[in-house]
């Protein structure tokens, strides 16, 4: 074999992401995680095959990312299990940037390698994010939410516990399904959590969430899953199965934006105007970061215009909207001499 053939195999990018994959997995990165990777780094070669691009690193350069963001930008989202609507809406900024990101990870290891002399996504920039208010479940929807779960049945039981866990905590939904049996300390009054880089943590439970829970214990079918929260099977619950509770639920009470990350924000929020320090959500979210956890922070927005609305100094003092008797007045009256203004 030449130099130069043995220069180009090196260069193919198919086992270049699985070495890059298999690099991952070396550091202990979350199943997710790498799941994440491959799916944006096989999409990626899609883009290249479609353009009739060489699946070769030295063949990217900036102008074959933008054009990936491009298409990206442009594509429409794969329809949901629970949501065929989906379809029909674009790839949400997010996404895109997380891709971007993942996209310019891969190429900055392939030049810590010394596979590439250079970065060549450096300079590509992700779309900017839009910096939206995000909203929370209100106290009435959270006590609709409640009244109609049906504790008749093993499973209301268990969907009562999980509101409960997720209202109550703000874990994610992947933390909660990965939750086993010995990870559940009642008598203590905590949990242990496996989040993202799989980081464990502690999250108190409070006196409601305890009693919930030792509920669903009584009513829960036996099993050989070590795994705490169950399906209606029987079987370990997972995301998909969550996000379908959580929809059926919603549809059933009339929150029908109702979902498990709602919860989050919800929590979030709650801790906030409670007086909890942004520290201690960091810690309580399993945030790496002070930044992400500062963004929660724009929640409280949402309860600063509605604490707003309920406050009027001017109702407050009775003032009262004068004008004309038989409807509005069809023209304001001059001011009066000397300067003083005429009554509303």
């Amino acid at each position: 074999m030449s130099a130069r053939t043995y220069r180009e195999r090196a260069l193919q990018l198919k086992p270049l992401i699985e070495g890059y994959l298999t690099h991952h997995k070396v550091l202990g990165r979350s199943p997710a995680t790498i799941h994440w990777h491959r799916e944006t780094l096989n999409d990626f070669l899609a883009f290249l095959n479609a353009e009739g691009i060489p699946e070769r690193a030295d063949a990217v350069d900036l102008n074959v990312g933008s054009a990936y963001v491009l298409t990206l930008q442009e594509r429409k989202q794969k329809p949901g299990v629970f949501d065929q609507e989906r379809a029909q809406r674009p790839l949400s900024v997010e996404t895109i940037r997380n891709r971007v990101r993942s996209l310019r990870a891969f190429f900055h290891w392939l030049e810590e390698e010394e596979v590439l002399p250079k970065h060549p996504l450096q300079r590509l920039k992700p779309p900017k994010s839009l910096d939206r208010i995000i909203e929370r479940l209100t106290e009435e929807e959270i006590r609709l939410l409640f009244a109609a779960l049906d504790t008749k049945v093993w499973w209301g039981v268990r969907d009562q516990a999980i509101l409960a866990m997720l209202l109550e905590t703000g874990m994610r939904a992947g933390e909660l399904v990965g939750l086993q049996h010995e990870d559940v300390r009642l008598a203590d009054g905590f949990c242990k959590v496996l989040g993202k880089g799989n980081k464990e943590r502690l999250l108190g439970l409070t006196p409601f969430v305890v009693r919930c829970l030792q509920r669903y214990e009584i009513y829960r079918p036996e099993s050989t899953h070590p795994t705490y929260f169950l399906s209606d099977r029987g079987r370990p619950l997972s995301v998909n199965s969550l996000q379908w509770m959580m929809r059926r639920l919603g549809e059933k009470s009339g929150v029908t934006r109702l979902h498990p990350h709602l919860c989050r924000h919800t929590y979030a929020l709650n801790f906030l105007v409670a007086g909890g320090g942004e520290l201690y959500l960091q810690r309580i979210l399993g945030h790496s970061s002070l930044k992400m956890t500062q963004h929660y922070a724009s929640l409280a927005n949402v309860h600063v215009v509605e604490r707003q609305q309920q406050f009027s100094p001017l109702s407050a003092m009775g003032v009262s909207v004068r004008g004309h008797r038989g409807g509005p007045a069809a023209h304001p009256r001059k001011p009066r001499p000397g300067g003083a203004p005429a009554t509303v």
